[in-house]
């Protein structure tokens, strides 16, 4: 069952650079639907279970619909992202502030 991420704890960006947006996420609070159990883990930990465990993680969109979660590295540093039909998404941005 994958976890719904619900909220960021990002550090202030002001590049406009969309990675390196992502890479200023330190945290983010998930809630796993299929047990109510909430958490917060931090960037490095999210995406060692999504690459590593095969963990499975969304974010929620406005219209109902469900972004999922992705890992990426840029420069030997890890973070996690949105895919959208075929092409990386700001969802995670989007999400309200921890």
């Amino acid at each position: 069952m994958p976890i719904k991420i619900i909220a960021i704890e990002q550090k202030r960006s002001w590049c406009n650079d969309p990675i390196l947006k992502h890479l200023s996420i330190e945290k983010f609070k998930w809630i796993n639907e299929e047990t109510q159990r909430i958490g917060i883990s931090i960037r490095e930990a999210l995406f060692h279970w999504i690459v590593n465990q095969k963990g499975s993680a969304y974010v929620q969109k406005k219209d109902g619909g469900k972004v999922f979660v992705f890992g990426a590295v840029r420069n030997e540093r890890k973070y996690v992202r949105c895919i959208e039909n075929q092409k990386w998404s700001d969802d995670l941005l989007d999400l309200p502030q921890l």
